[in-house]
């Protein structure tokens, strides 16, 4: 819901924006799950979004366990963007590099 008042229905291309309302909801099947502005809703996932280099051949695994956001080759290895609870221990922190994607991932987005 935007300061005009009006509701704003997203298509996944918009999640990378910086801003798009005052106030996100997000829904699942009618339910309203969460709700908030943008800056609030990336620090409800700052500690819940983490990346992980891998050998590409585990990428199976990795996606039948975890949340993946996106994978990117860097310098010869393969990088996950992994989102949930309990990530594994060897994965790294994203510092403020927080998406409204991962916002959705964590809230909304389920395994497999």
């Amino acid at each position: 819901i935007n300061h005009y008042g009006f509701f704003i229905k997203c298509p996944t291309s918009f999640y990378n924006q910086p801003f798009i309302s005052d106030e996100i909801l997000l829904l699942k099947r009618g339910k309203l799950i969460k709700q908030g502005g943008t800056e609030e809703l990336l620090t409800s996932v700052s500690d819940k979004v983490r990346k992980l280099p891998c050998e590409r051949s585990r990428l199976p695994e990795i996606e039948r366990c975890y949340k993946v956001g996106n994978v990117a080759q860097r310098h010869g290895r393969t990088v996950v963007r992994l989102v949930g609870d309990n990530l594994p221990p060897e994965s790294e922190s994203v510092g403020d590099r927080l998406t409204l994607e991962d916002v959705y991932l964590y809230y909304l987005g389920e395994l497999g």
